[in-house]
């Protein structure tokens, strides 16, 4: 994605195993010892219908504070990856910024949402479905947007391994192929 111009790129799952394992780098020890990875449990697809947009990417606390300024991001047919910092925010607060966005008719304009994997080194795995329970809960429920795919458990954000994504390239995301493709180059 950062060094060959390649499109059509489809986002290869992670069969690796990922981590949030907070390691010192100033400690030079730290930066050949390799850390224990967790299995992956897979991207989960809930729903919708295959779609395209240009990609948004962005941490949800920070977007959070962006809000209102001139540094939102435009979010009409975008596709919207989020991710949680390391400070590992809750549900809830998953919960109230999708209300944000519903409230401002951002979330109905949407084309699609792509969640990562939660980060936060205290926040057990085991934790990472409640928030796809928000999302649907928010999304399908509370707002009735039965066409926007929803995909999370993605390897960006606060985990490791991370994807690092190339902001405003289009993007699709198709459910029944369970498929996220990149269609143009994320460099020239």
């Amino acid at each position: 994605m950062l060094f060959e111009p390649e499109a059509p790129l489809d986002w290869p799952e992670n069969d690796g195993g990922w981590t949030v394992e907070f390691v010192d780098w100033m400690d030079p020890s730290n930066q050949e010892r390799p850390r224990p990875l967790r299995p992956s449990s897979g991207r989960r697809w809930l729903g919708g219908q295959p779609a395209e947009g240009a990609l948004v990417a962005g941490c949800l606390e920070v977007l959070d504070w962006l809000r209102g300024t001139e540094w939102w991001p435009p979010l009409d047919g975008a596709v919207l990856a989020l991710e949680t910092s390391e400070e590992g925010p809750s549900p809830e607060v998953l919960h109230q910024f999708l209300r944000s966005l519903a409230a401002a008719g951002d979330l109905a304009r949407l084309h699609g949402l792509l969640f990562g994997r939660p980060g936060g080194a205290m926040l057990p795995p085991e934790e990472h479905e409640r928030y796809d329970e928000v999302l649907l809960r928010v999304v399908r429920q509370e707002s009735s947007l039965e066409a926007v795919p929803i995909v999370t458990g993605l390897d960006f954000g606060h985990t490791d391994p991370m994807w690092t994504l190339p902001q405003g390239v289009r993007v699709r995301v198709d459910p029944s192929s369970e498929r996220i493709t990149f269609l143009e180059p994320g460099v020239s």
